[in-house]
């Protein structure tokens, strides 16, 4: 999905940054996007590792003579039994969704303060929104990134910083190849991508990907927690 929004930011003429954990496909997307006549930046870090997000994201910075957009958007995802859970799962979904998202956003905020205005993008997931059967650790981590960015649009809004909150449902992404055919109402990457672009320009507190399942999850809310425990472990194995 990041490779996709590049793509599409790229076609509005957004100079771009681009960070990511692999050399080789940031390279081949930059020769890609630059045959193409954009400006693109690379930095190849991990965003579990603070001190190497912040030089590339200070580089990124005076390269491109300030940021305007910001997205928090690496993210990773096991979708199975808590106690079928393995430590090196449980701790790549808590640095990478969470801890790097953070650290990702809270690198860039200043930046933003000190040019007067900006946006923060963080893309969580529809299954943010209430627990799900085999969700327990990737469910809690973006929904730990909801509250976190729900504060900082609080936090900000009378600084001229916008926060965005992307809540995706299942994309046809290379993560969600294994379960595809099992997943009803799989949105095509390109299609999502555009939905959360044009969400971004609005300025948009959050983003449903697509929105009427966002709005019909989010009912779910509502729901006396015996019931949906009810209906909800109907799913669980």
């Amino acid at each position: 999905m990041g490779a996709e929004l590049a793509r599409q930011l790229a076609k509005k003429h957004c100079k771009l940054a681009l960070l990511a954990r692999s050399k080789d496909k940031l390279q081949a997307l930059q020769e890609e996007l630059q045959s193409k006549g954009a400006h693109v930046e690379i930095y190849a870090v991990d965003v579990r590792e603070r001190e190497a997000l912040e030089q590339a994201i200070y580089s990124a910075n005076e390269r491109l003579n300030g940021l305007d957009v910001v997205f928090a958007n690496a993210g990773v995802g096991v979708l199975k039994p808590a106690h079928q859970l393995k430590p090196h799962q449980i701790e790549a979904m808590i640095e990478v969704n969470y801890v790097g998202a953070i650290n990702t956003l809270l690198i860039a905020l200043p930046l933003l303060l000190e040019k007067g205005q900006g946006q923060l993008v963080g893309i969580s997931s529809i299954a943010s929104i209430r627990g799900l059967p085999g969700g327990a650790l990737y469910s809690s981590t973006k929904a730990g990134l909801n509250t976190f960015l729900e504060t900082l649009r609080v936090e900000y809004r009378r600084k001229n910083i916008e926060v965005t909150t992307v809540c995706p449902g299942f994309i046809r992404t290379p993560m969600t190849a294994d379960i595809e055919d099992s997943i009803p109402f799989m949105l095509d990457v390109d299609k999502a991508v555009a939905i959360i672009i044009q969400g971004v320009e609005l300025g948009k507190a959050v983003v449903g990907v697509p929105g009427w399942l966002y709005n019909l999850v989010n009912l779910m809310r509502f729901l006396p927690s015996e019931l949906y425990t009810r209906v909800a472990s109907l799913r669980s194995k």
